[in-house]
């Protein structure tokens, strides 16, 4: 079980993370999204709503209700993909860029140094 200790500390340093830096909260469904929205980005693949929505496994619903929040927000934009006046593109903006750079650092500094241990109730049943 020790070699565990540093992926379960980096799963802390994560989520306090995005939490602080990104709009998570603890919603899965946008940090799936961000981060799928980044990971395409990264690797230069186009990314629009359908496919999107077949690469999480969440509603269509769920999904396109937050791209939409995500956008109005300035975390992702539509770009036109210059083809098909009906095909948008998801794109992260610099803005997420930045901050997913940032939750990058910090996840990577904080689980190296965490010394983090998990209390437990000592009541019976707990």
């Amino acid at each position: 079980m020790e070699q565990y200790k540093e992926l379960i500390r980096s799963y802390f340093a994560f989520r306090e993370n995005t939490t602080k830096y990104l709009p998570v909260k603890s919603s899965l469904v946008t940090c799936d999204t961000l981060f799928t929205v980044v990971l395409f980005a990264i690797e230069n693949l186009d990314l629009n709503d359908k496919i999107l929505c077949t690469q999480l496994e969440h509603s269509d619903a769920a999904i396109r209700k937050c791209i939409s929040k995500l956008k109005s927000t300035g975390w992702v934009q539509h770009v036109d993909s210059g083809e098909d006046g009906r095909i948008n593109f998801i794109k992260p903006t610099e803005k997420l860029m930045d901050s997913v750079g940032m939750v990058c650092k910090l996840v990577s500094r904080d689980a190296l140094s965490s010394k983090k241990t998990l209390a437990y109730s000592t009541r019976r049943g707990h």
